[in-house]
């Protein structure tokens, strides 16, 4: 697998093109992340590592909004009962014995959700995350409205567009119809600017976003 990586990121060198590597759920580990990190800290085309992609720990107590979910249980690597922000602090510390420059890039719970951002935020504040990783990236994922973009259901679905009003949920909306919610750039560009305004109250900047 190493050989492998080794030869995908030369080609990709060659082509002047950078790489992020992340690790699923499934083989994050100290191990796999001190290999990964050994064998790609010199490696000047690698300019992050996303420690884990989506990361899911079930049994917080806020819950999302069902239609604000992304999920899918056969495709989703539902993380162990560990606290995430442990995981990062591991991870980061078996990354750093072997790499000390390439920057680490952290996803929220639920599947790297926007909505949780304040919450990784938080946490990587309190346990001094934040000041011994001073230059770590945010990342966030964004899928909404699901009804339009991943979870189609129905024929009728084809009839919504953006922007317009889509169902709020599958599980309240008939084919008759049912809540609908209207999505266009201004929401979006609210949702984005509260996510960046939460994260330059912790003093993380755009750029690092």
């Amino acid at each position: 697998v190493l050989n492998e990586i080794t030869r995908t990121l030369k080609m990709l060198e060659e082509y002047e093109i950078n790489v992020i590597l992340t690790l699923p759920a499934t083989i994050a580990s100290e191990e796999s992340w001190r290999a990964l990190a050994t064998l790609c800290r010199n490696d000047g085309n690698v300019v992050g590592y996303d420690v884990i992609n989506e990361p899911f720990i079930a049994g917080e107590d806020e819950q999302l909004a069902e239609n604000e979910l992304h999920w899918d249980d056969s495709a989703t690597d539902v993380m162990p009962p560990l606290d995430l922000i442990q995981l990062y602090q591991k991870f980061r510390s078996v990354i750093r014995d072997v790499d000390t420059i390439t920057p680490l890039i952290l996803q929220p719970n639920r599947w790297g959700h926007y909505q949780r951002v304040p919450a990784l935020l938080k946490g990587l504040q309190e346990t001094n995350f934040l000041h011994d990783e001073p230059d770590c990236v945010i990342s966030f994922h964004f899928y909404s409205p699901i009804r339009l973009t991943t979870r189609r259901q129905r024929a009728s679905d084809a009839a919504y567009s953006y922007p317009g009003e889509i169902p709020v949920t599958a599980a309240n909306v008939s084919e008759e119809g049912g809540e609908k919610e209207l999505w266009n750039a201004e929401r979006i560009e609210t949702i984005f600017s509260d996510v960046i305004r939460v994260c330059e109250k912790f003093q993380i900047p755009r750029h690092r976003l």
